[in-house]
């Protein structure tokens, strides 16, 4: 079994990412389940600035709220937030507990919100993930929003509340991000662009049970998970069972799904 903790949908400037094309995907490569977000909830488009033509963030979620009722076998929803240009209002909370069967976390990005989770806006979202018990994902890059050294921060001051680090560090040897897993019981890591060295790396220093697979499917389109074959592979090959089931599905499972 694959469960898949990272996966978008959402048109909006350079992104075209259809509910066919994820399922498509998911298909093609036996995904077996994901976590989907709507890339529609971004404010900005590093380098080029605030989106044209923004979507609300109800709007943004209802999209994921109906996609995921249409296959509810397949798909749960993360909650994509707008702290910049919209920020919290109690509509949120209701609206997230009317539909907590379809919602199973929070997606936070700092980056396409130009924004650092250590900012007070994040505050009131991170209350409401607390009250409903929901993980949060959050984006992390070694740049000036989302630094992972940000949410070991915000992390250590939440320690009730579990933390992705996605990515771990995008673009980077992910040693900083595998480290604060280590410090910290309730920060995470996820696989999206992270080779099968830094994997191995976090099974040997940190566990697998810090380890969720995800991959941005489809962002590269239906042939995203090609760049991931590799990488399955040897998590069945060269990790034991039980490391291999807590990357593929466990984690996930544990994570986002019970409650």
């Amino acid at each position: 079994m694959i469960i898949d903790s990272h996966v978008h949908i959402g048109t909006i400037e350079d992104f075209d990412l259809t509910a066919s094309m994820l399922l498509k995907a998911m298909d093609r490569y036996g995904i077996d389940f994901a976590l989907v977000s709507n890339v529609e909830g971004s404010e900005f488009m590093p380098p080029h600035g605030p989106v044209d033509d923004p979507v609300s963030e109800r709007e943004v979620n209802e999209k994921v709220l109906n996609l995921v009722r249409r296959h509810p076998d397949r798909l749960r929803g993360l909650y994509w937030i707008k702290p910049h240009t919209e920020g919290y209002t109690p509509d949120v909370l209701l609206f997230l507990e009317e539909n907590r069967d379809v919602f199973a976390g929070m997606k936070f990005h700092p980056d396409m919100s130009q924004l650092k989770i250590t900012d007070k806006k994040y505050v009131p979202y991170l209350e409401c993930a607390k009250t409903l018990g929901m993980p949060v994902a959050v984006h992390t890059a070694h740049d000036i929003y989302a630094h992972p050294s940000f949410v070991r921060e915000v992390a250590g001051e939440w320690p009730l509340l579990n933390f992705v680090l996605v990515h771990m560090g995008l673009a980077s040897d992910n040693i900083e991000s595998i480290g604060y897993m280590e410090e910290l019981q309730n920060v995470y890591g996820d696989t999206t662009w992270v080779t099968f060295e830094s994997i191995e790396k976090a099974v040997k220093w940190v566990g697998s049970h810090k380890i969720l697979f995800g991959t941005d499917a489809p962002i590269d389109g239906v042939d995203t998970y090609d760049w991931y074959q590799d990488k399955i592979r040897g998590i069945r090959e060269q990790l034991a069972d039980e490391d291999t089931e807590n990357i593929l599905f466990r984690n996930a499972q544990k994570l986002f799904l019970e409650r």
